[in-house]
């Protein structure tokens, strides 16, 4: 018995330095998992990771505002800010679509009077809320917007966790994502492919030939614990608090016809939050069940993207929210 425990406790020993050492092969020393590299001088090596990796060409649209957001032909204008993801950036649209930020500036200046209203969006492809979030406190809030609309897809819960590394003389920021699909039929296995890229190679093997040979595998994205969208949205509240700031929680469900648990949690969770927080709960579920979820789609085999007839309806409600809630004197 006492030989059959020790071999036991070197097994076990033995598959947890297997998984140590291949993590830190993973992390450190393959390109596995990054999303992106990008060069920087020396200068920047000091700066945090997370302020670095900021859309260029957003930045380059909202520059304007930081210089000049105290101009003469701005100051009476009612100033919207939208952040979020690719889907606020109309990631996936077809060549002349809009995404709903812009249709949201078009409604209210048709409804209010022309030019009464400027809508700003700072998007970026893969941000979390905790990217969206941040962007705000350190940049977003000098703006000075009359409301905040922050646009939460089903993954934003996924995180990016940047490092800087030096190769051939020059910094590198990478990024490892914990957005890892899941096989939800595994027990534990969202708590491991959460925190393991090991298990997250398996599971993109798995899924390759699930999809190669149309094996009947339920696929779904890691939802992080609520504790930390619900930090991220009490600091939102925080710094929003002495600035005038109204925060709306525009909520873009999947598209699909039925919800898996977490997601209907996700909902809940959201919608007590915003109560909470005073935020204004903007929840796209029920609007978009009046279709059929392939009309709403970008692409067919793409559960999060809405085409622009998504981004219309999208843009439509959200009007309808605000004018029930902050535009009532305009």
């Amino acid at each position: 018995m006492k030989g059959f425990l020790c071999r036991f406790i070197i097994i076990i020993a033995a598959v947890f330095l297997f998984i140590f050492l291949g993590e830190v092969y993973l992390k450190y020393f393959s390109y596995y998992g990054v999303d992106s590299l990008q060069n920087f001088g020396d200068e920047l090596l000091s700066r945090d990771p997370e302020i670095i990796w900021e859309n260029p060409y957003a930045m380059e649209t909202l520059e304007p505002y930081f210089y000049d957001k105290n101009s003469a032909q701005e100051s009476d204008k009612y100033r919207i800010l939208v952040i979020g993801d690719s889907i606020a950036c109309g990631g996936k649209l077809k060549k002349g679509d809009i995404a709903f930020p812009a249709i949201v500036e078009e409604l209210l200046n048709k409804k209010y009077g022309k030019d009464k209203f400027k809508v700003l969006t700072y998007a970026s492809g893969g941000y979390s809320t905790k990217q969206e979030v941040r962007f705000y406190e350190t940049k977003g809030k000098l703006l000075k917007p009359d409301l905040l609309i922050l646009a939460y897809c089903y993954n934003d819960t996924a995180e990016l966790s940047p490092r800087i590394t030096k190769n051939k003389g020059r910094y590198i920021l990478r990024y490892y994502r914990t957005d890892i699909p899941y096989l939800n039929k595994l027990p534990f296995n969202r708590y491991f492919t959460e925190k393991l890229l090991l298990s997250r190679l398996m599971n993109e093997a798995l899924i390759k030939l699930s999809k190669k040979y149309n094996l009947p595998i339920s696929l779904d994205y890691c939802f992080l614990p609520h504790e930390k969208i619900h930090a991220y949205f009490r600091r939102l509240a925080e710094v929003t608090k002495n600035s005038g700031t109204s925060v709306a929680i525009a909520v873009f469900p999947p598209l699909s016809e039925s919800l898996t648990p977490d997601k209907r949690r996700m909902h809940r969770s959201i919608k007590k939050w915003c109560r909470e927080f005073n935020f204004l709960n903007i929840d796209l579920l029920e609007e978009y069940r009046q279709y059929n979820s392939l009309k709403l789609r970008a692409d067919s085999n793409d559960n999060c993207h809405p085409n622009q007839l998504g981004h219309k309806i999208a843009a439509e409600y959200i009007v309808e929210k605000l004018k029930k809630n902050y535009l009532r004197t305009k």
